[in-house]
């Protein structure tokens, strides 16, 4: 049976990854921002950019996964696919820098810190990912979604980290392209205008030229407004199977997040997009250039991957949500108006 996790019901909105069963299929503390984890290897070789040039800059990556919450409802596999996707994107594709926090490491603080060292860190030709997998909510009446961080305590936005945050980072950050992928409920209030879910354009040289030139602050989301599966295939959230498969089957020398979006997320979780439709859009405000798109470059020392059949995409169960968790330590249960 599906179902998803609230806060306490101090309000009338949600929080929550869903954590659902029935699919089948198959640290240590970062002390401080420049000891978190390396990529794997140098890159030896001279790396071209999609617009031929030697690339110039650097690739970073900043991975954000909770389960363990102290206040509110824990989830299953947040850390797992945040760590998950890390490894892929570490092995396969071109990353320098690499920066995480995990659980207890990810406080309000510790999270508005790194933003702020990438902002100090990042140049005008570097690129940003950025991944965060973890609880989600909305409030309707400020009509501004949050990422909850570990310590964020239940109906006080004061301690999670709201989306206008979050743009302002991305705003004020100098690199060339940002991606931002959010494995959360309520991401999709994160961006301008859904691009419309259409055939991929011919893919040629040409294509991913004009996507690397300009700057660009792209998020793919998990879910728009609504609640969105914590588990699903093969102990991963369904967004975060689809994404690294895809990133894991691509055999191309360069993958736009909008190719890897709709030729396999997109295409994957069609068995879930009754209730959790994944999002690809541009963020509001962020000087964000509508051509211009981050470009994923394989590492010029990956061995082509073995081509695999698609897997059959199991039916899941409806989705049915259960009641909410009790309240919070400290908290008093009111009921929702």
């Amino acid at each position: 049976m599906l179902s998803h996790r609230h806060l306490p019901a101090l309000a009338p909105f949600l929080l929550c990854l869903a954590a659902a069963s029935g699919w089948a299929a198959g640290i240590t503390q970062v002390e401080a921002f420049e000891a978190s984890s390396k990529p794997r290897g140098a890159i030896s070789e001279v790396v071209t950019a999609p617009d031929g040039q030697t690339l110039t800059g650097q690739v970073w990556l900043f991975v954000i996964g909770i389960d363990k919450y102290q206040n509110v409802s824990s989830l299953r596999c947040a850390v797992r696919d945040a760590k998950a996707v890390r490894d892929v994107l570490n092995e396969r594709y071109v990353v320098h820098k690499v920066r995480e926090l995990y659980d207890e490491e990810a406080t309000q603080q510790a999270i508005i810190d790194r933003f702020k060292e990438l902002k100090r860190g990042l140049g005008d030709q570097d690129c940003l990912i950025i991944y965060h997998s973890g609880h989600g909510d909305f409030d309707k009446d400020l009509n501004t979604g949050y990422w909850i961080p570990v310590d964020g305590k239940p109906n006080a936005p004061g301690t999670w980290i709201s989306n206008d945050t979050i743009r302002k980072v991305l705003e004020g950050i100098s690199a060339r392209h940002v991606l931002l992928i959010s494995d959360s409920c309520f991401a999709g209030s994160l961006y301008r205008d859904k691009l419309p879910t259409s055939v991929l354009p011919p893919i040629t040289e040409r294509f991913y030229r004009e996507k690397w030139d300009g700057q660009s602050r792209k998020a793919m989301v998990s879910g728009g407004m609504q609640p969105v599966a914590d588990e699903g295939l093969d102990r991963h959230s369904p967004f975060a199977y689809y994404l690294i498969r895809g990133l894991k089957q691509n055999t191309e020398q360069y993958l736009t997040p909008r190719e890897l979006f709709y030729k396999y997320v997109w295409a994957g979780m069609q068995s879930v997009r009754e209730w959790q439709e994944p999002q690809y859009a541009a963020v509001r405000s962020c000087g964000d250039v509508p051509a211009s798109e981050f470009v994923f470059i394989r590492r010029p020392d990956q061995p082509q991957p073995p081509v695999v059949a698609p897997p059959v995409r199991p039916t899941p169960p409806p989705f049915r949500p259960t009641p909410p968790v009790g309240p919070g330590p400290g908290e008093t249960r009111i009921n929702p108006v």
